[in-house]
């Protein structure tokens, strides 16, 4: 009987344990010697005063809940004078349970509902919230991803909120992704990654709390805005011109017109005969989408520029070169090309971009259906904690890291555990259109 709990060091005591119709009730007590040392001065000094009852819930067995009922020694130190409880390393005393139920319900909310491990385990729904979130936040402490050279900054919408996200640049991966794009939340998830001087180079939006983070946290970062979010407000203007022709329009021409817009956003080059044909009417008898979509298009050229010099030049005559009327359509892109020159301009010095981040967005959005309503953290923990979608280095013959199984080992040498840079987004994206739901990546912890 002393071993059906699997506890070391813990043995039942038959006086006290007792089953019934709807419930088992197992009273344990510590085997002689405790392996608790005081925790105050972590001195092993410990003499017994006094002992109580302290129940911790456990697995259930036969479909009856079980409580283990711990006759829990309280000890005095004789080197600082205070009392510490004993403790056991199967029994997590902040949710009063087993590790084994908290481990259990950590593992199943990666796929499965709170009501429904609610029903199973026999806890509250608010309960198993709470387990999950703080044994996922515990796991996600564990990954040790290598700092990049290239690192990105952005967000996703999700559960209506925007969502900060940092991603391995040269490598694709996601590196973490975080409640809110806020400042505080962001500086203090970056102050965490090691060796932050070896980020060369920061890509993001035009967020001013952005370029803040660069200049406190990553001093020696090049900030770079993503050339796909300057775009954007090439098509913004495109937009508004369109949508101002509207008022002027038959209910038809109104609804096809909103059908057409993906040709007058698109680049005339990549439009096929027949799609070029449906925007030039439009163009031909509406001369201010002519004239939008002109200026529109000589803008994206900016970025087929081989040089900064020819971009800066090629922007500056591009702008002297809008009528009030377009001036007025394209200010958000003039504003921002106004107030981020420099960073945007950057781009021509080393033409990186945040462009495949933006799969992130549609990646979520298909986590979030396929996930019935998880909440944000479920959502968080089964992206983040994907060992499928792991990227790491691969050993080579003369790279000193040995085999797979030397990795990681003590006295091997040369051999050192493989640089791991995050999350592959393809992979990712790969695994949640399948409504795949992941094995832990806790085996490549660091």
């Amino acid at each position: 009987m002393t071993d059906i709990l699997n506890m070391r060091g813990l043995d039942i005591d038959p006086a006290r344990s007792v089953e019934t119709d709807d419930a088992i009730t197992i009273g344990i007590k510590r085997r002689p010697e405790p392996d608790t040392v005081c925790h105050h001065c972590y001195a092993n000094r410990l003499a017994p005063n006094g002992a109580r009852i302290v129940s911790y819930v456990d697995m259930q067995t036969r479909g009856k809940p079980v409580t283990l009922e711990w006759d829990r020694q309280r000890y005095l130190c004789g080197n600082c004078g205070k009392t510490t409880p004993d403790s056991h390393a199967d029994l997590h005393d902040e949710f009063m349970m087993t590790r084994r139920l908290y481990e259990w319900i950590g593992k199943r909310g990666m796929n499965t509902t709170f009501a429904a491990i609610s029903r199973d385990a026999g806890l509250d729904e608010r309960t198993i919230r709470r387990v999950f979130e703080h044994w996922s936040e515990a796991k996600m402490g564990q990954l040790n991803f290598e700092t990049p050279e290239v690192l990105g900054i952005d967000e996703v919408h999700l559960l209506d909120n925007a969502r900060g996200v940092l991603t391995n640049v040269s490598q694709k991966t996601l590196i973490d992704l975080l409640p809110n794009r806020n400042y505080d939340t962001m500086a203090k998830r970056i102050s965490r990654m090691p060796d932050r001087d070896r980020v060369k180079v920061l890509t993001m939006d035009m967020w001013q709390p952005y370029r803040r983070l660069c200049e406190n946290l990553l001093p020696n970062a090049f900030p770079v805005v993503d050339k796909w979010h300057v775009l954007k407000y090439a098509d913004i203007g495109m937009e508004t011109i369109r949508k101002g022709l509207r008022a002027g329009l038959t209910a038809p021409q109104r609804r096809r017109l909103v059908k057409d817009r993906f040709y007058l956003l698109s680049r005339g080059t990549r439009l096929k005969p027949e799609q070029r044909l449906i925007m030039e009417t439009w163009l031909n008898h509406f001369p201010e989408l002519a004239a939008g979509y002109a200026a529109k298009e000589a803008f994206y050229g900016i970025y087929d520029c081989e040089d900064r010099r020819s971009a800066e030049a090629m922007f500056d005559e591009w702008r002297d070169s809008l009528t009030p009327e377009l001036e007025a359509s394209f200010s958000q892109l003039v504003s921002a090309t106004k107030n981020w020159r420099d960073p945007i301009f950057n781009y021509f010095d080393r033409r990186v971009t945040n462009a495949y981040t933006e799969a992130m967005n549609g990646l979520i959005k298909i986590d979030n259906r396929n996930g019935r309503g998880y909440s944000f953290e479920v959502l968080r923990a089964r992206v983040l904690l994907s060992r499928e979608a792991i990227r790491q280095e691969r050993a080579r013959p003369d790279s000193g890291y040995g085999t797979k199984a030397d990795w990681g080992r003590v006295g091997m040498g040369t051999f050192e555990s493989p640089k791991v840079y995050g999350h592959d987004i393809a992979t990712i994206t790969r695994l949640l259109e399948g409504d795949h739901f992941f094995t832990l990546s806790t085996g490549f912890a660091g």
